[in-house]
């Protein structure tokens, strides 16, 4: 299946032009390159877009295009191929493991290494699965050194910044703050229009404006987006129902549930909002919106940490009151400003007395 038509915005932008220099040939300065996202920010469509511009400009290069599960499964795999028999039991009772002989060790990790630094191009999505795999950093430490030196460039994708002391080499960590970290963000919802706008035309399915704003309103991402729009478009094709009025029920089944959400809730996450907004001087759409400006990442961290405790609603629904963010994002958020509570007392003093409110208002959704 052809892989749907890359949309550039606002959150994206740098590290779309820090792409395009990349497939274009450009690589001094830019390798290693770190894209971090939240999941559904399309770090994996940035990833694709390269390796398939790449070889498009440069037919003959040498592009592996893969992913952290699937390094680590090679190493995995070579390390249980290259060794030896275990012994008889000595003496003491123990076994030991023969090493096989040289030459075999050597070729089974020189098809490893040849794939990860003699290519011009390499790109891994989801690093995150090499966490505390020390033998595959080093495999991928020792492929950064050779890219380095040839020229070639080194592309890897995560959730996050890797971290000291949380499973990862220092070396490693080195490593990419050498190289280039970028971030990318959420669509924010005029983006998402213009997603489901292009997507429409494509299909020959034009849908009115107001039921376009109903739809993305509900959805923070372009492959929930994608993926709601083309099952929509399944149903419509099987049950012979205009693809318009399958989007309108759609959008009235997604607002009913968040509502729902709301209602169940011991307190709603929206009276939440509210009453940290006027806490801290911003608007409550800037809390439910993907800006990280530092003035928004506090007041929304908590007002995500409230909605964990005064609310009936799970992490993974609070992610999606909150822009769409996932429960990872959540859980952070929460840890955070727990961290804060402790180093903090005025801090500490000022979620006692935004609880309190809570607790005065009596707020039930």
């Amino acid at each position: 299946m052809p892989l749907p038509k890359f949309l550039t915005h606002p959150g994206n932008e740098l590290a779309a032009a820090v792409i395009e220099r990349i497939a274009a040939g450009e690589t001094a300065g830019f390798s290693p390159l770190l894209v971090v996202g939240p999941t559904g920010s399309g770090k994996s469509r940035l990833l694709k877009k390269l390796a398939e511009d790449f070889s498009r400009n440069r037919p003959e290069a040498l592009v592996t295009d893969t992913d952290g599960p699937t390094v680590r499964q090679w190493v995995d795999e070579i390390r249980k191929r290259t060794r030896g028999p275990w012994s008889e039991p000595g003496q003491d009772g123990r076994r030991y493991r023969y090493l096989p002989d040289d030459e075999s060790r050597i070729t089974e990790y020189s098809e490893l290494r040849t794939i990860l630094r003699e290519a011009d191009l390499v790109v891994i999505d989801n690093l995150e699965a090499l966490k505390s795999q020390f033998r595959a950093q080093e495999e991928l430490e020792l492929a950064i050194d050779a890219h380095s030196y040839s020229g070639a460039a080194i592309v890897l994708a995560a959730g996050a910044v890797p971290k000291a002391d949380d499973g990862w080499s220092p070396r490693l960590l080195s490593q990419l703050g050498g190289g280039l970290i970028v971030e990318v963000a959420l669509p924010e919802e005029q983006a998402r229009r213009r997603f489901v706008l292009e997507w429409s035309a494509e299909q020959g399915f034009p849908l009115p404006a107001e039921s376009i704003d109903r739809f993305v309103a509900t959805e923070a991402d372009f492959g929930s987006i994608r993926g709601r729009l083309d099952r929509l478009r399944l149903k419509s094709r099987v049950e012979r129902r205009a693809i318009t009025e399958l989007v309108d029920d759609d959008a009235s089944r997604a607002e009913h549930e968040l509502a729902q959400a709301e209602v169940t809730a011991t307190c709603s996450p929206g009276e939440i909002s509210r009453i940290v907004a006027r806490s801290f001087g911003v608007r409550t759409t800037d809390l439910k919106s993907a800006d990280r400006h530092p003035s928004m990442v506090l007041p929304r961290h908590v007002a995500i940490w409230l909605c964990d405790r005064h609310s009936s609603l799970s992490r993974n629904q609070i992610g999606k009151y909150f822009a769409g963010r996932d429960a990872a994002t959540v859980r952070h958020a929460i840890r955070r400003v727990d961290t804060l509570r402790v180093s903090d007392l005025g801090f500490d003093e000022r979620l006692t007395e935004l609880e309190a409110r809570l607790t005065r208002k009596g707020v039930r959704a």
